[in-house]
């Protein structure tokens, strides 16, 4: 039987939950705050493509996006990950305090046969704590806080 694994990452930063999703919910403009993402664009049927820094090709496919939740979802359909799948969610909630609001990454994952789990849960943990920073400094915000 195949196992699921599933790494979690939540940030809270100094913006309003509406102000978040307004640059999460642009399935197509990853880059515009992602560092982990040089170029990205919409292409057919829900999919975005985006290109690293190092030059790979990712694709990603939308599976659902929720205004009212603040809530998109996501599969990779090309990855340099050595997974056999995955599927991504990112969620923005409402900080403790004013002015502040929390956004959780989540990756569902099946690593490929013979790679240790935790090498491919390093790997989404780095890209979501890079995804935080970076978001925090697209919006010109504070990072407050971030756990796992």
């Amino acid at each position: 039987m195949t196992k699921t694994y599933v790494a979690v990452y939540t940030a809270t930063l100094a913006a309003s939950p509406e102000r978040i999703w307004s640059v999460v919910r642009d399935f197509g403009s990853v880059a515009s705050w992602n560092p982990i993402a040089r170029e990205s664009r919409l292409v057919a049927d829900g999919e975005r493509e985006l290109v690293t820094p190092d030059g790979t090709t990712v694709r990603e496919r939308q599976i659902s996006s929720d205004d009212g939740a603040r809530h998109l979802t996501y599969q990779m359909v090309t990855f340099p990950i050595p997974v056999s799948a995955q599927t991504n969610q990112i969620l923005v909630r409402p900080g403790e305090s004013d002015g502040e609001a929390s956004i959780r990454f989540e990756a569902s994952f099946v690593p490929i046969d013979g790679v240790d789990p935790d090498v491919v849960m390093g790997i989404n943990l780095s890209a979501f704590a890079a995804a935080s920073r970076g978001l925090a400094e697209h919006l010109g915000v504070a990072l407050i806080r971030a756990s796992l």
